[in-house]
């Protein structure tokens, strides 16, 4: 039981010991006081007749039984206006203490229950100014300090995902701008005279293009997958054979690269429920991005295996590795660990954190592990298995 309705029961029975049982003890002791003012013959311990066995029933004991009769009638009568005529008072004053006690507990009630009420009006007004920094105190009631608790997980929410617009935002017109200062440079040089007007210098600027083309799909694609409005092509189909046919595509680029790669699959056949361009696409982006950080003599191997419910795909190098700190944010958007490295190789950024978004896309996820700079990394991703018209 929480504070606020242990607050509200000893309130309810302090108000049932003020109206019901405190008239009781009143009415017991005006009883008392008048059964001790009554003669011997009235009172409870004294017996009801005063005749003796053995004793003749004449006049006398008549008589003393209609005064014991007389008496306690009047005695009767007597009590009857005593506790009536006490009963107003005791009413008043009783009603008096009672009204005071539910003022106080009325105001003990009530600042205990607005105080954080007004500090979340405080913190919703704080904002909707757009101060996400903004925390309410955790306290009050059970009821209001949970209230409290997801309003602070609320603007949590809310200040990072503002600091995420901002970075988007901030990234999205570094990576715009670089091709574009490039273009607009090559483009004055040509029209100053400076560069020729050559194949070769409008191939560099179509080449600006193009990575403009790229980095502009794949904004529009990632944005698609984040919301779930991404459209799915799904089909039922082996997780192996895809991947043996991806490993075969990459392997001209690795040889010429003077990289190894090799593929390990499970006997077992591994059957998804998924858009295989989409999928292809998330092993492309990790098999690019291995070939792109191994350094010639280097070894890539790319493993399939069923675990439980689920099939995994892990695409393992020996290339440069990923240190620690590194690791959290290799799949946020823009995020280099070596920024000049990949604008030479012509990336946007975008490709891991693509690949995320299409695996939570199809109900699966991603991970990354390296043991530091210089040991490799592992990349991959996993998928619920299909079987029949149910995904496992």
């Amino acid at each position: 039981m929480n504070r606020f309705w242990v607050r509200l029961s000893l309130a309810f029975m302090a108000l049932i010991l003020f109206f019901f049982v405190v008239p009781v003890m009143v009415v017991a002791l005006n009883t008392a006081g008048v059964l001790r003012n009554a003669p011997p013959e009235l009172r409870p311990d004294t017996p009801p007749t005063l005749v003796q066995p053995g004793q003749p029933d004449g006049p006398p004991q008549r008589r003393l039984s209609r005064r014991f009769t007389l008496e306690a009638e009047a005695y009767r009568q007597a009590f009857r206006r005593a506790f009536l005529e006490g009963l107003p008072g005791f009413l008043t004053r009783t009603t008096l203490v009672a009204g005071i006690l539910a003022l106080a507990l009325g105001i003990w009630l009530s600042r205990g229950l607005t105080e954080p009420l007004s500090r979340l009006e405080e913190g919703a007004r704080a904002v909707a100014s757009h101060n996400w920094a903004y925390r309410v105190p955790e306290e009050g009631p059970d009821e209001v300090a949970e209230v409290a608790r997801a309003f602070n997980e609320m603007t949590a929410t809310l200040q990072q995902s503002e600091m995420l617009r901002r970075q988007l935002l901030s990234d999205v017109a570094h990576e715009l701008r670089t091709p574009l200062t490039v273009l607009q440079g090559n483009l004055r040089a040509m029209l100053d005279g400076v560069y020729p007007l050559e194949p070769a210098e409008i191939g560099r600027l179509y080449d600006q293009t193009r990575h403009l083309s790229r980095l502009v799909e794949d904004l529009h694609l990632l944005a698609q997958a984040e919301a779930q409005a991404l459209p799915l092509a799904r089909t039922s189909f082996d997780m192996r054979e895809m991947v043996r046919e991806v490993v075969e595509l990459f392997r001209p680029l690795a040889e010429a690269n003077d990289v190894r790669l090799l593929v390990e699959t499970d006997d077992a056949p591994a059957p998804v429920y998924a858009d295989r361009a989409r999928i292809q696409q998330i092993l492309n982006n990790f098999l690019s991005n291995a070939l792109r950080h191994t350094p010639a003599g280097g070894r890539i191997t790319v493993c399939e295996r069923r675990e439980g419910d689920r099939v995994r795909v892990e695409v393992q190098d020996t290339g440069e590795g990923i240190a620690p700190e590194h690791l959290p944010h290799v799949f946020e958007r823009f995020y280099r660990a070596d920024k000049a490295r990949d604008r030479e190789h012509g990336g946007t950024g975008l490709g891991l954190a693509i690949a995320k978004a299409l695996a939570e896309a199809h109900g699966g996820g991603v991970w990354v592990a390296s043991e530091g700079k210089g040991k490799g990394a592992t990349f991959g991703f996993w998928l619920p298995l299909h079987t029949g018209d149910h995904t496992l």
